[in-house]
């Protein structure tokens, strides 16, 4: 199963937040963490209450793959950084896995087809 990393943060000392993204940046290249990010300084909101400006998303291989990151010296010392830069309303881990709902399929058109005899 991956592990997601999801976080809801309020930048409010942009040059100090994007040095802590360096650090992110280097950590993962230098302990060799294979990971896919997405963040959005303005998320369009369809229900509820929105508690910060940016959100971001990073999926791991696995769930300890995403704590032996979030655990790392390399991040805990971005994680001071990121505090002295920003307010962070929630990062939270999820397990699991992405699944594809509604009739889309990775597989050959006909695959699965009977053939005639």
């Amino acid at each position: 199963m991956s592990g997601f990393i999801i976080a809801s943060i309020d930048v409010e000392d942009r040059e100090l937040f994007d040095r802590y993204v360096d650090m992110v940046e280097n950590t993962i290249r230098n302990d060799g963490f294979k990971v896919d990010a997405l963040f959005d300084d303005h998320p369009y909101l369809f229900d509820g209450k929105l508690p910060s400006k940016r959100i971001v998303l990073m999926k791991f291989e696995s769930v300890d793959q995403a704590k032996k990151f979030y655990y790392s010296e390399g991040y805990q010392d971005a994680v001071a950084v990121r505090h002295a830069s920003s307010t962070t309303h929630f990062s939270l881990l999820i397990d699991g896995e992405l699944q594809r709902w509604g009739g889309q399929s990775d597989a050959p058109e006909n695959a699965g087809a009977s053939k005639a005899a």
